[in-house]
């Protein structure tokens, strides 16, 4: 199943939470996580590093089911600066709940690092404060 096209259009240019963007981003990713098989969209990573306080996805752990309960706000959504197709959503302290490999968390301030290839956006890692 290919990504739904509603949620992919007019990402550019999102500047901030208060806009269409960030709630179809939003969408994405708590769809992406946990709506329809999404592993081929992933960026191939190294497994879990927890120590270094960056979740990094592959598609191993995706199999192993990564869940978000969705705050429909997001605290910030940037893109980085020297790198176009790069974009990092940010959630507040206790905005974003996620589960992975049994341990959830909660009152966390939670970044998700997105890269935009071609058409395609890919889940690079989850970063946990």
């Amino acid at each position: 199943m290919g990504l739904p096209n509603s949620l992919l259009q007019n990402l550019e240019g999102a500047e901030n939470c208060n806009t269409a963007h960030c709630r179809k981003l939003s969408s994405f990713v708590s769809q992406a996580s946990s709506g329809f098989d999404a592993t081929s969209y992933l960026v191939p990573k190294v497994s879990l590093d927890i120590n270094g306080d960056a979740i990094k996805i592959s598609k191993k752990d995706f199999e192993e089911q990564v869940e978000f309960t969705n705050d429909p706000a997001w605290s910030s959504l940037k893109r980085v600066s020297y790198f176009s197709g790069k974009w990092v959503a940010k959630y507040g302290k206790s905005r974003l709940k996620l589960k992975i490999g049994g341990k959830t968390y909660g009152d966390n301030e939670v970044e998700i690092v997105i890269l935009k290839v071609a058409d395609a956006y890919f889940i690079q890692a989850i970063k946990i404060t």
